[in-house]
């Protein structure tokens, strides 16, 4: 954009400004933006990085009534599997309720090495954790290989919402896993 008015009629500056509403493709987040405020021509630059390496999914508790409640003082084990021609490689990670904390780093149970689960945020009792930087040779799936006494074996979203197909036992990067609280007749 070149030759935009500096003043209005009154002298009064315009200030403008760049907002990026859309990375594409859509592996992509803006990670930053900075301008340089001293120059004539005001350069304003927009940082992306490339997440396509990064798995980010949903856990949600329900109550008995469906309704979505905190994590419950129970221990699930998630299983990240990637496959591809050179094979399959798997992490393992156990998430206690004492791990639901934003911010949080989660070690990988298996192997040693492998990148830490991060509690990425809280919103109304949805968890949101991430994987970042994983090999990028692998095509990933995330599944609950266990589930707590008391609960449905989890239901499993895709990244719209809708359930998996029945008897889906995974979701891909941007899925949700639910719990939901087991009804019992006394």
């Amino acid at each position: 954009m070149e030759n935009l008015d500096k003043c209005n009629q009154d002298e009064d500056p315009y200030y403008y400004y760049v907002v990026e509403t859309k990375c594409v493709p859509n592996t992509y987040h803006i990670a930053s933006y900075s301008n340089d405020n001293l120059s004539e021509t005001g350069t304003i630059t927009i940082t992306n990085e490339n997440n396509a390496n990064d798995i980010v999914f949903l856990k949600r508790w329900l109550d008995i009534a469906g309704r979505t409640e905190a994590w419950p003082d129970q221990t699930i084990t998630v299983t990240v599997t990637g496959e591809s021609s050179q094979g399959t490689t798997s992490y393992v990670y156990e998430i206690k309720q004492a791990d639901a904390e934003v911010g949080k780093d989660i070690p990988a149970k298996s192997p040693a090495d492998a990148p830490a689960l991060k509690v990425e945020s809280i919103a109304d009792n949805n968890y949101k954790y991430v994987i970042k930087n994983l090999p990028e040779a692998y095509t990933y799936s995330i599944s609950e290989t266990n589930y707590p006494s008391g609960y449905q074996p989890p239901a499993y979203y895709d990244s719209e919402g809708n359930p998996i197909a029945a008897g889906g036992t995974s979701i891909s990067s941007g899925g949700t896993i639910e719990n939901a609280a087991a009804s019992y007749e006394l």
